[in-house]
Formats: C-alpha cells, structure tokens, sequence
C-alpha cells in the first residue's frame, strides 16, 4: 500500500497536464503566426495565384490573360477600380478556379474577410469540397493561417475564421443564414441565374448590403440559362457602365479579333467525329483560318476590349475605337488613362477555352449531335455559346400536324422499330392510351390512340381490365409491336404500380411528370409505399414538352391522318406563355384547349425513349410478334422441410 501511494504522489496531475497542454499549445500557435506572417509576400493577385494556386489543367496563369486581367482590375486599389463586377460567361473558362484563387488572395494577403455564395447549400458544398479545401490545405500561407487558430475543432468547414480577422465563407443562398447577412470586403455570386428571387429583391440588389461598409467588391458570374426566366446575368451585364470582351492576337495577321461561332468553319462531308476535327475560325480582318492549336498563342497575346450590346442582341459586339484594359487592369483609351466606373461587365463564350479537356473539335462534335434535338441544342447555347435561348418554337398548330401526317404504318421506315405505349390515367375515370414508334435520332411516328372508360382507382377496374386486354392484343401491325409501357401514377401511384405487375409487359415505367425547366428529360426515383420499394420515372414536362412542340412544328413528331382531326387540339393544346413572380418573368406552359392528354402521353414516351437507352433500335426485330415475345419464366415449387 505504502509503495502504490508514493506512486500516485509522482503521478503528474490532471489539473497539471492540462495546464503543460495550454501553455504547449500557445507555443505552437504563436510560432504558426509568426510563419504565418512571414509567408506574406505582398504580391498581387495574378503573381500570387502563379506562386501558390495550382490550376487543375496543365496551363499556367499567365498565358490565360483573360483570366489575370479581371484579377488585377479588382485588386487596385479601391478609389481605382470598379466597385460591381459582371462576368457573362460560358462553361470549361476557369472562372470558378479564378475566384477562389482571389478570394485566397485577399484572405491570406489583404487578411479580408470573403463571401463566396451559391445557389443552395448543396451546391456550397460542392464548391467548398473541390476549390476552397484543397487551397486552404495546400497554399502555404493558408496552411499557416489554419494552424494558427486557437480553435481548431471545426475543422476547415464552410465558414473559417483566422486570427488576423481574416474570414472564408462558402454560403448556399437558400440557407436560413443567408450571405445577404455577413459584412465582406469580397463577396463572389456564383452561378447568379440560378438564385432565386425573394420578396425582398433580387439577388444582386440583395448583394450590396455586406460591401457598403467595407467599400468592397462584388463579383457575379454565371452562365445565362432560360430555367428561372430571364437571365439576371444578362440584365445585369446591360446595366454595367463599362462592357468589355476579350479580343484574342490572330496568329495569321497579328491584329485584334473576337472569336465568333458563326465563324467557325468545318467540313460538310463525313462522320460526325471527322466533321469535327476539321474546324477552324476564320478572322474577321484577314479572312484567313487558324486551328485550336494555335489558340493559346492568340489567348496570351490578347486584351479585354469595350463592347456593346444592343436590346435584340444575343451576345455582345466589339466597339470600334473604344476603351481597352491595360497592363495592371488600367483602363485606357488609347495611351490614355481613364477612371474605372463603379460597374463593369466582361463577356466570354467557351470558345476561348485553352483547355485541353474542352477543345474546338469537341464543341463542334457535341452541336453536330443536338442536332434535331430541341434540348440539346437549348443546352449548347445557353453553357457553352453563352447566349439567351430563345424558343423559336413555342407553338404549333393542327396544320402543323396535317402537314407532316402520314396514311398508314407501312410509311414508316424500317429504321423505326421501337413502339411505346404511354397511357394518361384521367382521375374522372378513364384511360387514355397514345400507341407511338420511335427510331434511333428520336424522331416519333404517333400510330394508335385508345380510351378506355371505367374505374381506375381499383386494382380490378374495367378501365385497367379493358386495357390489359388491349394491350395484350399487340395494337401495332406491319411487324411491329409495343416493345415499352408507360403509364401516368401522378393520382394513383399505388394502384399503377400494382396493375402494371397485373398486366405483366415485359419492359413498364411508372411515370411522374414533374414541372421544372431544371429538370432533365427522364431520371429514376425510389419510394416506399407501406414499406415496399418502388421506382418511378420521373419526367422533366417542361423540357419535354418544347422538345415535342419543336418536334411538330419541324416535322419530327408526325402524326396519323385519320388521328389529325381526334387528337390534333390535343397536341397543340399548350403553348409558352410568361408570369411576373416576385418582379420577374417565369416562363410556364399555359392550357389553351380544355383536353391536353395526347400531349400528356406524348410526354411521356419520349421520357421512357430517353430513360431506356435502346441503342441499336434500327435491330430490333420485325416480323410476328409471337415469336419475337418472351417467354415467361417457369417456377419452381417451394419445397418444405419438416
């Protein structure tokens, strides 16, 4: 006993480690910030994103000048330099890489406090895990800064505050905290037509409030996109007291020029991937062409160039004679200096992409391949062309229909093998039933429509039952057959799911038609109804019905005579309106004709054509669909063991 209590005497004590601990841990935090500080270089921003920031891609900072010229407008001094920045942009530019290299600038540098804000708080995450943690992990006077923190059990999480009074926050601005709240020197929108507007205003109006007091900067950039309405981009761009666009150095004649998509020349003969390696740009002043090749040479070599836009004007032309940025993001006009206003706006498509993941010949393969696809083609413009969409298509008309209509199955090529059958179940009590043929580009041929009046809110109604016989029955001739089902479950979900295993087609969707110009064509959901595991088809209508409208009007939707004067009010029974929400325009589909089910349905099967993925439909068989129909699976007998 007497040697365990000699022990307990030396033991050093809890109070006594705790304290050896404290005074340790302020040893180490104060030799961090004096590391810290010595790691301060003073440099500005594009020498100092050249240092310590790392691009992604192989291309150094330097030879991207239209990125390192908007760096150094926005970090002059504050009486020299714009107070409001816009960047209309397109995608694969580096803008993101960019901003976040200046927002660890003016944190490790300036010791400013940054705001970079994002359109939900699943995308903050986002752009916090691939850009803001990695530059605080591997930029060494970040590195300093994060372990000289006295509290460090938050980890690098989206708001990181540092002894200087330094402060990094990545915000979603659907949080309950929103960015409008914090006071900044540098806040950054990203993705601006993606934010929503709220009763109190707009975002960018929204966005002043936290660099009033500061006399800081803001920074919006995004891609214009028609999913919100108009883009926020674009107005605010217009509103900009200067505008800008970057002029590339021709590589053939030595002058200043603006890569233009209707400048882009490419051969008309051959496959798609030999069409596109073809591509070249020709200059506006000497006529002559150049290849991506040389793109980075002309990037380098190049300068942001006043533009202006007129009220028609998709995108933004060159003025002739105007101002120009400088070395050291001066502005000049000529050799001489002129006074930033407060706003600026700069406008760059993803064709001045030095990438090598995002080259001419891939841009070119991707536009050739929209083709004929409303979607697609809305998709191209607006990420990489960067320019308003606008729908040249919103409407058709039963003449439409008449003109494109064709007599019987047997003038429908041999290439369209696929036979959809999507069905509208109507809550007044009957199903309305659309019978189509698609082949491989997504051109559709509409060959059969059925109604079958009865209950559908039972599993063993006469609707479904006379359906089931129908179906059954192979409604398609000439060789063909109904190789896919598609049934509406937006009022009945339980009922069309048990009912599809009733009627026991081989390949059936559950569809929900979902309202959202955001959404995709077609994406799988799962759900639990009194605990058992369904999938549905969840259908982007929006999006599907301008690519079908679009498909009326081109003749890629065509449809049975005889089903012209039955149905033809119904496919045309929408047309694309526009609602003031909040101050702004939203674009919805409006009901004109009281009975919209053949486009309900048409909807439908072209989500199930997308979602299935059928890529040899030219394949498919054609010939006696009994022979062709599988055979159901035999079971075996469950066998019990006493």
């Amino acid at each position: 006993m007497s040697a365990q209590r000699e022990y307990h005497t030396r033991e050093e004590s809890a109070a006594d480690r705790r304290v050896r601990h404290v005074a340790g841990r302020d040893e180490q935090i104060a030799e961090a910030r004096e590391h810290a500080a010595s790691l301060v270089t003073g440099a500005d921003a594009a020498d100092w994103a050249a240092e310590h920031y790392k691009l992604r891609r192989r291309d150094a900072w330097r030879k991207i000048r239209y990125l390192t010229s908007i760096m150094e407008v926005f970090s002059r001094k504050p009486e020299d330099r714009p107070r409001v920045g816009a960047l209309w942009k397109g995608s694969q530019l580096g803008f993101s890489e960019a901003m976040c290299a200046f927002a660890g600038w003016r944190v490790g540098e300036l010791e400013e406090r940054c705001v970079v804000a994002m359109p939900n708080d699943g995308e903050a995450n986002k752009w916090h895990r691939r850009f803001a943690r990695p530059m605080l992990e591997y930029v060494p006077v970040l590195k300093a800064l994060c372990r000289a923190r006295e509290d460090q059990r938050g980890g690098l999480g989206r708001h990181v505050e540092f002894h200087t009074g330094a402060q990094l926050l990545v915000q979603g601005a659907k949080t309950a905290d929103r960015y409008a709240s914090f006071v900044a020197e540098f806040l950054l929108l990203d993705e601006l037509d993606r934010y929503e507007v709220l009763a109190e205003g707009n975002a960018m109006a929204l966005s002043l409030r936290p660099i009033k007091a500061t006399n800081g900067v803001l920074l919006a950039g995004s891609t214009p996109t028609s999913a919100h309405g108009p883009s926020q981009i674009v107005e605010q761009y217009r509103k900009c007291d200067a505008k800008f666009l970057y002029a590339v150095r021709c590589p053939r004649c030595k002058s200043l020029d603006v890569l233009v998509w209707e400048r882009m020349r490419w051969a008309e003969k051959g496959t798609i991937a030999e069409r596109a390696k073809t591509v070249r740009h020709e200059c506006g002043k000497c006529g002559k062409r150049w290849g991506w090749e040389r793109l980075r040479e002309a990037v380098q070599g190049g300068r942001w160039q006043e533009a202006e836009i007129a009220e028609g004007d998709q995108f933004p032309k060159l003025l002739e004679d105007g101002r120009h940025v400088g070395p050291g993001g001066a502005l000049k006009r000529g050799r001489r200096r002129e006074a930033w206003p407060e706003t600026a706006g700069f406008a760059l498509w993803s064709g001045y992409s030095t990438w090598e993941s995002w080259t001419w010949p891939l841009m070119v393969q991707q536009w050739l391949e929209a083709q004929g696809s409303a979607t697609a083609t809305r998709v191209f413009v607006e990420q990489n062309l960067a320019r308003v969409w606008h729908d040249a298509d919103a409407f058709a008309t039963v003449n439409d229909l008449e003109k494109h209509s064709f007599e019987k199955l047997a003038e429908i090529p041999d290439e369209a093998r696929l036979g959809i059958c999507s069905v509208d179940v109507q809550q007044s009590g009957w199903l309305s039933a659309l019978v189509t043929v698609w082949d491989q580009k997504g051109n559709c041929w509409i060959a059969e429509r059925q109604e079958f009046m009865g209950s559908v809110e039972q599993l063993d109604g006469s609707a479904w039952n006379l359906f089931s016989q129908w179906i059954q029955s192979n409604p398609l001739c000439e060789g063909r057959r109904v190789h896919l089902l598609a049934i509406d479950a937006g009022f009945h979900p339980d009922v069309v799911v048990r009912n599809l295993r009733r009627i026991g087609h081989r390949f059936s969707y559950a569809v929900l038609g979902r309202a959202g110009w955001e959404r995709p064509l077609a994406a799988a959901s799962h759900n639990a109804t009194k605990g058992v595991r369904r999938t549905y088809l969840i259908a982007g209508t929006d999006n599907a019905k301008s690519e079908m409208v679009a498909g009326m009007c081109s003749g890629r939707v065509r449809v049975r005579r005889d089903l012209v004067p039955v149905i033809g009010k119904e496919l045309v029974a929408e047309t694309l309106a526009e609602r003031v929400v909040l101050g702004r325009k939203i674009r919805f589909w409006r009901q004109d004709y009281e009975r919209n089910e053949a486009l309900d349905t048409l909807v439908y099967a072209l989500a199930v054509w997308s979602m299935a993925k059928v890529r040899d439909i030219d394949k498919l068989p054609l010939g006696n669909p009994d022979k062709t129909e599988a055979k159901p699976r035999k079971r075996k007998p469950i066998k019990v063991r006493f």
